[in-house]
């Protein structure tokens, strides 16, 4: 089995992507740890461009969290917006890559390299477009705005196509996004949250990771 194979079946296996932004170096270790310790098995870690020297220090922390080689981690880089941001994450070791939005130029490239890609769409035509292109799910994104309800109408037309909801996740309403269709979810900061790793809490996050874990799967 492929490297590409094993990384799309962990998505698809694991279903919950944690969404590690704006996290300094220093506290990239612990979260990881305490994300890992409750039951996540992939992390998605996003470059910011309003930051300076983003990408240096996005590729730093994702080369660390490859670093702890935790069994069945799969690492991921969030916010790949243009080809420059791609080739640093491709450098930078990451397994797969999101985006917020659709290019083509992106989904090609990323697929030269045998790199899973997640392009971000919102509408019927989007999604078919992207994945008629070669992405590999598609990240439903600003999955909130709509609802579960709009993956159900979805999955009719277009059921084929495997669905990432990202956007308002949170610990109460994630199986509904599951049960609707979606493949997977995507949670930042309702899972991932800077205040409670800024006073390392890490076990708050452990355990509402083990919370979120356990109900993305009850659907099974």
């Amino acid at each position: 089995m492929s490297i590409k194979q094993r990384v799309k079946d962990s998505i698809t296996e694991n279903k919950l992507i944690a969404i590690i932004r704006n996290v300094d170096e220093s506290h990239i270790e612990p979260t990881i740890q305490a994300l890992y310790d409750g039951g996540i098995r992939l992390i998605e870690i996003a470059f910011d461009s309003s930051q300076e020297n983003f990408l240096k220090n996005t590729s730093e922390l994702i080369k660390s969290a490859l670093a702890l080689r935790l069994p069945d981690l799969t690492i991921g880089a969030g916010t790949v917006i243009s080809l420059e941001i791609l080739e640093t994450a491709i450098s930078a070791g990451a397994q797969y890559i999101l985006s917020p939005s659709y290019s083509k130029e992106i989904i090609k490239n990323a697929q030269k390299n045998d790199i899973v890609t997640i392009p971000g769409c919102f509408s019927p035509s989007e999604i078919v477009d992207a994945y008629s292109d070669g992405a590999d799910f598609i990240k439903l994104f600003p999955a909130h705005r709509l609802g579960p309800d709009y993956i159900k109408d979805l999955r009719g037309p277009i059921g084929r196509i495997p669905l990432i909801a990202v956007g308002g996740i949170n610990d109460q309403n994630c199986l509904e996004y599951i049960q609707a269709g979606a493949v997977g979810v995507g949670m930042g900061s309702n899972l991932v949250n800077p205040e409670i790793i800024n006073r390392k809490e890490y076990h708050l996050i452990t355990n509402l990771a083990q919370t979120i874990v356990n109900k993305v799967h009850s659907n099974q």
